[in-house]
């Protein structure tokens, strides 16, 4: 079994989308919702060895970081996960793909603008509004795209500096 883990997941269309994916591909697994408050709550879920691993939204992503054996770049440097897999030994490994669900929006939306020779050139100016955990991934894919120059804009100028040094 695989789930969406977050609170509340209970309008969350993933279920159906994977489903259909797993079904459509003659794959046996079932997606469900798990519904949990908190992370440890999520974390002996996933210790089961009937759960294979899943999906993570708010409020889980940073909150079960401590509960992986192993983490990609992306995970660690952005500071979250949203996808976990498992190992046949039970190991979690937490991933973070936000930021390349930002990346290849914007580099799509480039080029179809014929200004997608400027993310490899460098002379990308972007601008980032916030700075909690989806701020964190667009930032590590500004990084990634090679961007000359990011503007961050952020209610709390203390967190806007520090997302900045950390980039």
């Amino acid at each position: 079994e695989y789930f969406i883990f977050g609170h509340p997941v209970t309008m969350s269309p993933s279920p159906e989308i994977h489903n259909v994916g797993f079904r459509e591909n003659g794959f046996p697994h079932r997606y469900g919702r798990f519904d949990a408050p908190d992370a440890e709550t999520v974390a002996a879920k996933l210790k089961t060895e009937s759960c294979g691993g899943g999906s993570v939204t708010i409020p889980h992503k940073e909150s079960l970081l401590p509960h992986m054996d192993g983490l990609s770049e992306s995970a660690r440097v952005i500071g979250a996960v949203n996808t976990i897999t498992k190992s046949a030994d039970g190991a979690m490994y937490g991933d973070n793909t936000d930021w390349l669900g930002i990346k290849n929006q914007l580099e799509a939306r480039m080029a179809g603008s014929g200004a997608g020779g400027a993310a490899a050139g460098g002379g990308t100016v972007c601008l980032l509004c916030g700075s909690g955990g989806t701020a964190r991934a667009a930032a590590f894919a500004f990084k990634r795209m090679g961007a000359k120059r990011v503007l961050i804009y952020n209610r709390t100028t203390s967190r806007a500096r520090a997302l900045a040094e950390e980039f």
